[in-house]
């Protein structure tokens, strides 16, 4: 194993306050994701049913991107990445089921 084995990627999953996808509508009251802390206002989100980026409010609630949130993800490779890495996530796993 020694330094060329990989590490496994730790993932957090957090309750917050249930709310409505700002694109779609589903009711989002969990977040899953690599920080090992809940979300805080202004982290970025994932809808797991439509995939549209959010942005967590004050409140944690999501909230539609805005062009300076846009902005801020374009300047940063990290976000980029992380963005592009849970995409791929969700790519490979069907949505779950609408009840409504």
């Amino acid at each position: 194993m020694g330094s060329q084995s990989k590490q496994r990627e730790a993932y957090l999953t957090s309750r917050v306050p249930a709310a409505l996808c700002p694109a779609c509508g589903c009711v989002l009251d969990a977040a899953t994701g690599t920080a090992l802390h809940a979300p805080r206002p202004s982290d970025f989100g994932i809808c797991c049913q439509c995939r549209i980026i959010f942005v967590f409010d004050s409140q944690r609630k999501p909230r539609p991107m805005t062009p300076d949130d846009w902005a801020e993800i374009a300047g940063s490779a990290r976000l980029l990445a992380e963005i592009q890495e849970l995409r791929g996530i969700l790519a490979s796993n069907p949505p779950p089921p609408r009840f409504w």
